[in-house]
């Protein structure tokens, strides 16, 4: 069965060796150097037993498939005094290495020779290039954002801060992300509960599959085994009029223990709240309509001069802005939890099941809006109080087991040692909707100004002949007329653009004896035919000549004209397994093997 084994591997070997998450060292004798067999190790982290091996023959072990983050390992043997090295950060992709020696004079049973683990000069494996970013970076970085951090790696380029990734001048949707080993699509956790983060920008693994642009690998914190907590509060309200605001809380610990005194069933819980007045502060001062003028504009966005009709807002002068120094009614909201439990079952099988939810509400200005007539590339000046809002959730589980074969058994003399085998299944709710937030998803009050019928009567005009001086009379245009108007409530600074300041229309007309001469010149508004009660449709269902203020600016009154929803599901199944090959005799002949497949499936639905 061994020769089957070895066989097998050996004919894939040059297509699926691969770089793993690894810890493996030697353990010998300090006072001859010798390597000792069957030496005991044990690895922790925060407090909670991991996985234990023994060394082979020639003094080595390995741990294969090990969770990127910072652990401790203690040696034992028997006969000589037990060591404890902490702070041994396993970095995410690579084989770590810890070489240990044990003393065996002055041997005391009770105490334990404790050494802090030194950070090596030289990665003995890199296959890839990028960079690990652990948890106590993150903590040092005067960032939150997970773009920006993992910007400070060489080879990323990014826009603005918080901004897409570009990798090596790959485009920025070329970038994968992964939490716990799984492919997400939707927002990612707070920083706070990143224990590591891998960047990687060139030689991406296999285990990735198409990846044209680079990696961002996030690994998450997990339980601890003693009771523990953290709270974080900022805010820069009274300092700056951005006001970013965050309230944060964490809890971990066990919740059931062996008789060893060891967690089996352990969990960590994390939430926090985000506020933002403005997250995304102005370079320069920001202009807008002085609240009294505002609601002149939306009482009366259109006026007449000269019969004329003219939007108001052209009018504004210097002394109609106010400027702010920073984006009004640009709040963002944001909740985020997180939780991951841990389960033992033994000392070769463990189950981890985390999750995290994202709920946002981000209110924005819109950026440059085309329509047949005008470019309006101003919205915040005369329309910011009705800024569209975008939600943005996301929903997220990821379940795995893992099982160490041969944990407990003597593989010192067996070519395929340190076997495992990893099941791990995730799912991915994400959902976008973006409205304006008065309407929602009512379509049918987007624009509407309410019920009416139309009319279209004729316009004229006295044209006096050169020679003669006689007047005839001339039919120009047709206006339209809104008959029997019964007006909404749903967008009323739309139902004001038919309220036109400085227009007389007089006494009811006579349709029939069309001969309204002001001087020699018959007006178009005066000689349009109506009656008492009707009114000119000089709003043309929000005409486009008055949409815009100098063909700048985004009138009053404006609704977002757009309203979607966008959810998109996604299934991941993915089984991994490796072993190495151990060569009797050989220290560095341990060529690690590794085995997978995947299943992704995904269902979009966009309206």
């Amino acid at each position: 069965m061994a020769r089957f084994l070895l066989l097998f591997a050996l004919s894939l070997w040059g297509l699926v060796a691969a770089a793993q998450t690894s810890l493996q060292g030697k353990i010998t004798e300090e006072e001859t150097g010798e390597p000792l067999i069957g030496a005991y190790i044990v690895l922790n982290k925060n407090g909670v037993f991991v996985t234990g091996t023994s060394t082979d023959i020639d003094g080595n072990f390995n741990i294969p498939n090990v969770d990127p983050g910072t652990y401790d390992v203690e040696v034992s043997y028997t006969g000589f005094q037990r060591k404890q090295i902490t702070g041994i950060r396993v970095l995410a992709g690579k084989a770590n290495r810890v070489d240990a020696t044990l003393s065996s004079e002055a041997v005391t049973m009770e105490a334990v020779e404790v050494v802090d683990y030194k950070v090596p000069l030289v990665e003995q494996d890199n296959t890839t290039q990028g960079a690990v970013i652990t948890s106590e970076n993150i903590r040092n970085l005067p960032t939150r954002n997970i773009n920006a951090i993992a910007a400070t790696t060489a080879g990323i380029a990014q826009s603005d801060e918080g901004g897409a990734l570009a990798i090596r001048g790959s485009r920025t949707d070329a970038t994968d992300y992964y939490v716990d080993g799984i492919r997400v699509q939707g927002n990612l956790i707070p920083e706070s509960e990143i224990d590591q983060l891998q960047v990687i920008t060139g030689g991406v693994e296999a285990r990735y599959g198409d990846v044209t642009g680079g990696i961002i690998s996030i690994t998450t914190k997990g339980p601890s085994n003693t009771f523990s907590g953290g709270a974080e509060v900022e805010t820069s309200s009274p300092f700056d009029p951005y006001n970013q605001n965050l309230v944060g809380l964490n809890l971990t610990g066990p919740i059931l223990r062996n008789k060893k005194g060891q967690s089996v069933l352990g969990y960590r819980f994390a939430g926090r709240y985000t506020f933002q007045r403005d997250d995304d502060p102005p370079a320069t001062d920001i202009f807008v309509a002085r609240d009294d003028v505002m609601a002149d504009l939306q009482a009366n966005p259109v006026i007449v001069r000269d019969v004329e009709r003219f939007v108001a807002a052209d009018f504004m002068t210097e002394e109609t802005v106010q400027m702010l120094d920073y984006n009004p009614n640009e709040n963002l909201d944001r909740i985020d939890l997180t939780g991951k439990i841990d389960a033992r079952l033994s000392d070769a099988i463990d189950l981890t099941l985390t999750g995290a939810v994202s709920i946002i509400e981000n209110q924005f200005t819109p950026g440059n809006v085309r329509s047949s007539n005008a470019l309006n590339t101003g919205w915040q000046l005369l329309n910011n109080q009705n800024n569209p809002t975008r939600h943005d959730d996301t929903y997220r589980g990821n379940f795995r087991f893992r099982h160490r074969l041969g944990v407990n058994a003597d593989q010192t003399n067996s070519v395929v040692q340190n076997a495992v085998y990893t099941l791990q299944a995730g799912f991915e709710r994400r959902r976008v909707e973006l409205s304006d937030p008065r309407h929602g998803d009512d379509y049918f009050r987007y624009g509407y100004i309410g019920d009416f019928d139309f009319d279209y009567v004729p316009t004229f005009s006295v044209e006096a002949d050169t020679v003669t001086g006689i007047l005839s009379l001339q039919h120009r245009d047709y206006f339209r007329v809104l008959r029997n108007v019964e007006y909404s409530d749903a967008n009323p600074v739309l139902v004001n653009y038919n309220n036109v300041i400085g227009l007389d229309l007089g006494e009811p007309l006579n349709p029939d004896i069309p001969d309204f001469i002001v001087g020699d010149v018959i007006s178009e508004l005066a000689a349009a035919v109506v009656s008492e009660g009707d009114f000119l449709a000089f709003n043309s269902q929000f005409d486009n000549v008055f949409a815009s203020s100098w063909n700048f600016h985004r009138n009053v009154g404006a609704v977002f004209n757009l309203n979607q929803d966008f959810q998109e599901d996604v299934f991941t199944f993915q089984a991994h397994a490796s072993f190495d090959l151990v060569f009797v005799g050989s220290d560095k002949a341990r060529p690690p093997t590794a085995l997978g497949a995947g299943f992704e499936q995904r269902t979009l639905r966009h309206y």
